[in-house]
């Protein structure tokens, strides 16, 4: 299998340096994919497995996550993918870095990983920021159930019912309204789309 090799600015480009690709080296307790041998000091920091892990589903067809990620067109800017320093320095400025619980979080879901589109959060906004996972129905939360729908808001890995409908539209609009009732914003505000005929 061929590796991609990394440039790091200022060294000779060497196969030793780091290669990406499926190998699990033993002297690390992470699934990932990497030797590493850096010289910028960092290479042991939690930044520098993620810096790696980021690196590898968006560019490594054979990575885990390369399907919701590189399959999806998410990059690395060219500056970040090139230089964990230059990634390192960026993040570690951002608000809510180093906060206890805090995780490192694209705003634009669908966007890329660079300037302005990452963010320090917690796991609840991460979790709320990842791709819906529309229901049967076509909505987040409005579930079928027998003949009627359910609605239901998840907050901090607890599921709150929010009652049984006679339609879908019935309860796509009473979900939007206990997020707007309870200032949920972090949660998207579903458009009800009458089905086509």
């Amino acid at each position: 299998m061929k590796h991609k090799l990394l440039k790091i600015p200022g060294k000779e480009r060497k196969p030793e340096t780091i290669a990406i690709g499926p190998l699990y080296p033993f002297d690390t307790p992470y699934p990932g994919s990497f030797i590493m041998n850096y010289k910028h000091g960092l290479s042991k920091h939690r930044l520098f497995r993620i810096w790696v892990f980021i690196l590898d589903r968006c560019s490594n067809p054979n990575a885990t996550g390369y399907k919701n990620y590189g399959a999806r067109g998410i990059k690395v800017c060219d500056e970040w993918e090139n230089d964990f320093k230059v990634f390192y320095d960026y993040v570690t400025q951002l608000s809510h870095y180093g906060e206890s619980g805090m995780t490192l979080d694209r705003t634009d879901n669908d966007g890329n990983y660079e300037p302005g589109n990452l963010r320090w959060v917690n796991m609840h906004i991460q979790r709320v920021n990842s791709r819906s996972i529309k229901s049967k129905t076509g909505y987040t939360g409005v579930y079928a159930n027998r003949n009627n729908f359910l609605a239901r808001v998840k907050i901090n890995y607890k599921n709150i019912n929010l009652g049984t409908y006679s339609t879908i539209k019935e309860a796509v609009e009473d979900r939007n309204q206990y997020i707007i009732d309870n200032n949920l914003t972090e949660y998207p505000i579903q458009v009800y789309k009458p089905p086509k005929r």
